[in-house]
Order: C-alpha cells, then structure tokens, then sequence
C-alpha cells in the first residue's frame, strides 16, 4: 500500500552539489536549499541540516527506474550524470497500476513509500 508523504526532506545530487528540498504530490521537487563542494580536490559536501533521503545517489548508476509525473510513471535511466533520461520507446503506465514488490522498477521521485498492508 502506497504512503504518500510529501512533508519529508528529499536531496537531490547534481553536479557537485545537494540540493534539498521537498516533493509535492505529482513527484515534483521544490529545492529549499543548496551545497557546493567548497574544495574541488576534495569533494565533499558538508551538510549540518536535518535528516533527508537522497533520491538520485543511493543507487548504483545507471540504474532503469520509472520518473512519476502527473499521476504517470515514465520509464528510463538515471545516469552517472545524476540526471533522469526516459526510454525513447518506453510504455508510459498510470501509477495506480504499478506493481510494488522487491524485483520492481524503482520510482525514483516517490513522494512517500509502500507499507506491507495490515489484514
């Protein structure tokens, strides 16, 4: 059973920053603040906010996902570059028809989770 929580704190890795910020109901984000890398040769973001879930480095990359828009998740890859490209061909589907399990396609901007539901 899907969650929604759209109250969380979400990062985002790009380039050689984090953006923070929130996901709104339709998987879009809304950046609230951004880190740099201060030092190049040394490539570390230092962060001293509150706990967020990272939605694009947790993953080996490239890894297939689907990107939710709208109520409809769009297949393709995140890249090495961090970045989100959908298959040229790829079957669009409603996300009330997505199939949640371990061997799914992971929705990458999923705003909220999936809970075992109670009997």
């Amino acid at each position: 059973m899907f969650v929604p929580d759209t109250e969380r704190l979400v990062g985002i890795s790009k380039g050689n920053a984090l953006l923070i910020g929130k996901l709104d109901a339709n998987g879009e984000f809304y950046q609230t603040d951004r880190y740099e890398v201060q030092n190049p040769k040394i490539p570390v973001i230092v962060y001293s906010g509150p706990p967020f879930i990272n939605l694009n480095t947790s993953f080996v990359t490239p890894r297939k996902v689907y990107e939710l828009r709208s109520g409809m998740l769009i297949p393709g890859t995140i890249e090495t570059s961090d970045l989100f490209v959908p298959e040229e061909d790829g079957k669009i589907i409603k996300f009330s028809n997505y199939k949640y399990g371990p061997d799914a396609r992971h929705i990458w901007n999923l705003p909220g989770r999936f809970v075992l539901k109670k009997k």
